[in-house]
């Protein structure tokens, strides 16, 4: 069989397996989404792929379309091969494409999103940096989203070691001097990432960890580069949940290196140890074999790190969490695929910054003004001055009737 250039008649093409296509008020566009390339479509390139759904011979395609000139389809369907909206016989696919392959029954919704929502690079980020306003109808502020009567709740418990935390919980961007503790990244990684127990269960053995994952699938890894802390070189290192170790990957990781992994300006380049959780995808595709499930994965690093965070804030550290960070780079760092494994979320910790109570901005020494929520007020009237807050909790007390939502 011969696989000359698709330009000639006895080329073999057919449709790249993971294109999509949309109109705006411009025209068609059609995507790979698995190397992100998008082209406009008239109706020559829809009317190729439609019909080079599996390998064609490129003149039984001009037959087929014999309403265009012989030369006009050769050109877009040479056009198409060198886009990669078209395979051709004679070029091996790209890996992407080959990853894509195991993602099966996630395609194209899970697919799709996940490949079009990699970031490449980030502007960067200081006072007045942001995007632009794209959005003509704000959606109405948290806590007046909807009109109707309301029934007042009791006041809730704010003490004790787990209310203490919650409350102390904040996202920092600048860190102090000390370097965090062997002890302290030991306690962070062990009850955050570690597995605490293995359960039986028939077919297989399922892991235990402090935060909840879909299916009990535990798709999630840490990798963990650190700066400052006391007893550990620097470098990259993966964490090993079952032996509570560190692995190290690379020992030439600088802050440099880092910095090129978030936006310019952002703060988060600059703490003692910085962790990305990655997603093993296949542990999740082995037993859900539909796209919502990775919208479980995504929420899974959200639980993940909300421990993180909180674990962190118990011990008198920093601790931050984002999603701002260029995937490609973070994946190179770490010799992943991006595809089969790939980055997720982003946290990491420092020590806080002597007489900081909470460093929002990297550039700002200022904190933003606060005020309480329309509760409190509630709740401190019925607690005598200088007494501790009523820790009793009571009946609902009052029914009131809001027709146009909270003030």
């Amino acid at each position: 069989m011969s696989t000359t250039e698709p330009g000639t008649h006895n080329g073999f093409v057919r449709r790249a397996p993971f294109i999509i296509a949309w109109w705006t008020d411009h025209g068609g566009h059609v995507m790979n989404y698995a190397l992100g390339a998008e082209i406009h479509a008239d109706a020559l390139t829809l009317s190729i792929l439609e019909h080079a759904s599996s390998w064609i011979r490129v003149d039984e395609l001009e037959t087929l379309l014999d309403r265009w000139p012989p030369s006009r389809v050769r050109a877009a369907l040479q056009a198409l091969v060198d886009r990669r909206m078209l395979q051709s016989m004679d070029r091996a696919p790209p890996r992407e494409e080959r990853g894509l392959e195991s993602w099966r029954g996630w395609n194209p919704a899970a697919g799709f999103f996940h490949r079009a929502t990699r970031a490449e690079k980030w502007e960067p980020v200081g006072p007045g940096s942001g995007p632009p306003l794209v959005c003509l109808d704000d959606a109405p502020p948290l806590g007046q989203h909807r009109p109707g009567d309301r029934l007042l709740l009791p006041e809730f418990d704010r003490h004790g070691p787990l209310a203490d935390t919650l409350l102390d919980r904040r996202t920092w961007r600048r860190f102090g001097q000390r370097a965090v503790t062997a002890r302290e990244l030991s306690t962070l990684l062990g009850l955050s990432f570690g597995i605490q127990q293995w359960m039986v269960v028939p077919g297989e053995r399922l892991p235990l960890r402090t935060s909840p994952s879909g299916g009990g699938r535990h798709s999630l890894e840490a990798y963990v580069l650190v700066h400052d802390v006391e007893g550990i070189p620097s470098g990259t290192y993966h964490y090993c949940p079952e032996t509570h170790a560190l692995l190290l990957l690379d020992g030439t990781t600088t802050r440099a290196d880092t910095e090129r992994l978030f936006p310019q300006g952002s703060g988060f380049d600059r703490p003692s140890a910085v962790v990305f959780t990655t997603s093993l995808f296949g542990r999740v595709q082995r037993k859900y074999d539909f796209p919502r499930a990775y919208r479980v994965v995504l929420l899974e690093a959200g639980h993940f790190c909300q421990t993180f965070c909180l674990v962190a804030t118990s011990l008198g550290l920093a601790p931050f969490c984002t999603a701002a960070f260029v995937d490609v780079a973070v994946e190179r760092l770490l010799r992943i695929d991006g595809i089969r494994e790939a980055v997720i979320y982003a946290m990491g910790v420092g020590s806080r910054p002597v007489g900081q109570t909470w460093a929002p901005w990297p550039f700002d020494a200022e904190l933003p003004p606060t005020s309480p929520p329309a509760f409190a007020s509630r709740f401190a009237a019925r607690t005598a001055p200088g007494a501790e807050p009523a820790r009793e909790l009571v009946a609902p007390e009052v029914v009131v009737s809001e027709a146009d939502g909270d003030p």
